[in-house]
């Protein structure tokens, strides 16, 4: 039985646990999994966000509708999007050149330029937008802030107009 009892993301507690235990391991930074405005990610989003506000700590959400076999309409998109807008204002939410950060898992069936071009439009420019790569991603005429990639459990960014690693 781990020490703090069993996990629980809604306890504000393990939050400021977990957030001490992140900021003791030498990070300054955690992106939390977000699935939409009637998922308990919502709800627990603004008690992590607490949590890590009070120590200094910053959270970014990942995006996660998108990965789905349907991806949400472009209505849903906007909607999701001006939910965490709104959260975003929180001292505590991680920013890059000014923005709010966002990263969006975007590898479901439209894993594509033209979900680039949906997620970019509902967007519009007010987050600091990290989209996941997929083949082809850099042929996409309209690209985000960033792009990224996750190989075992690390999680590399690439802003979008540099050069590609060796």
């Amino acid at each position: 039985m781990p020490s703090l009892g069993k996990y629980d993301s809604s306890n504000p507690r393990v939050l400021t646990t977990h957030v001490a235990q992140a900021r003791y391991a030498g990070l300054n930074a955690v992106i939390s999994s977000y699935w939409g405005r009637d998922s308990p990610t919502a709800r627990r989003l603004p008690l992590l966000l607490s949590a890590a506000g009070h120590q200094g700590f910053r959270v970014a959400a990942y995006y996660e509708p998108e990965s789905l076999p349907t991806p949400p309409s472009s209505s849903l998109l906007s909607q999701d999007f001006d939910f965490l807008h709104q959260l975003s204002a929180h001292p505590a939410w991680l920013r890059v050149d000014g923005k709010p950060m966002l990263f969006v898992y975007n590898m479901g069936r439209e894993g594509s330029c033209p979900a680039v071009n949906r997620i970019l439009a509902a967007n519009q420019a007010r987050f600091y937008l990290s989209l996941k790569v997929f083949p082809g991603y850099r042929d996409c005429q309209k690209q985000p802030d960033s792009w990224h990639q996750t190989c075992a459990g690390v999680l590399q960014v690439q802003r979008a107009d540099a050069a590609p690693a060796s």
